[in-house]
């Protein structure tokens, strides 16, 4: 990865005048500030004004993809004109466009199934928590201590295992653990549907955690993709290192796009 502030020349060149831009953005620890639970979660007064600024830009569309639930993005935001991307693009609405994947669908009763099996064994280790976002849950451990880390380490093997024959995935993330239907969609195909249903517009993607690695592979030579942290494993061609550059980044777009 390149560090973005070095290469604004590059990047201002490929936002040519004549383009159409799709920015795609992550919410948690991109466009908000990573917090000790979901529920702490706030979107900063200076990104949300450089998004609405953005998004009155004639040729921008602005897209949240997150693995959020869908109706809390909904609200957070709500904004008419953004298209918005739940549970890391299973469901998605925006203008003139709904999507719903049907084999996610399918399994939602698997799912919620296991939120109920897992909700008693979740509490039985201080710090952690079980988040039910509808298609899929969340095994947050951010706030659960060092000494009882193998604990928790222990029980989500537990789980991985009783879980072994359903038609569900694991994936970690940055101190929480997903179990997602296991179905062919991620991020990165859910860039590209949007991407079709807009006519190709040149997309400009920003993220922070692993999931965001299918929207950044996805889009390798096709838009410009920036990975927010210092840790340097992304497959991101751009790199800001804090969280807290985002907004500056985000005006830096409205100047170069109105």
């Amino acid at each position: 990865m390149r560090n973005l502030w070095i290469h604004l020349t590059e990047i201002r060149a490929r936002l040519s005048p004549q383009k159409r831009v799709l920015l795609l953005m992550d919410f948690d620890g991109t466009l908000s500030p990573l917090a000790d639970t979901p529920e702490k979660a706030h979107l900063p007064q200076n990104a949300q004004k450089m998004l609405l600024r953005l998004a009155f830009q004639p040729r921008v569309r602005v897209a949240i993809l997150s693995g959020r639930p869908l109706g809390y993005l909904k609200a957070v935001f709500g904004v008419p004109s953004f298209f918005y991307g739940g549970n890391h693009g299973l469901e998605m609405e925006g203008p003139d466009f709904s999507f719903r994947h049907p084999g996610a669908g399918a399994l939602r009763s698997v799912i919620q199934n296991l939120v109920r099996q897992f909700r008693k064994p979740i509490k039985g280790v201080s710090g952690a928590l079980l988040e039910n976002k509808g298609l899929s849950l969340a095994l947050h451990y951010r706030n659960v201590l060092r000494a009882r880390r193998p604990g928790f380490d222990s029980l989500v093997e537990r789980l991985q295992n009783k879980t072994a024959g359903l038609p569900v995935r694991w994936r970690p993330g940055n101190k929480v653990w997903e179990l997602l239907p296991r179905v062919a969609w991620d991020k990165g195909r859910a860039a590209q549907a949007l991407i079709r249903h807009l006519e190709h517009p040149f997309p400009v993607a920003v993220g922070d955690d692993k999931t965001d690695e299918d929207m950044f592979e996805a889009l390798s030579g096709k838009g410009i993709t920036v990975h927010v942290g210092d840790d340097g494993d992304s497959s991101a061609q751009f790199c800001l290192t804090r969280q807290s550059e985002v907004p500056r980044f985000l005006k830096f777009l409205e100047g170069v796009l109105r």
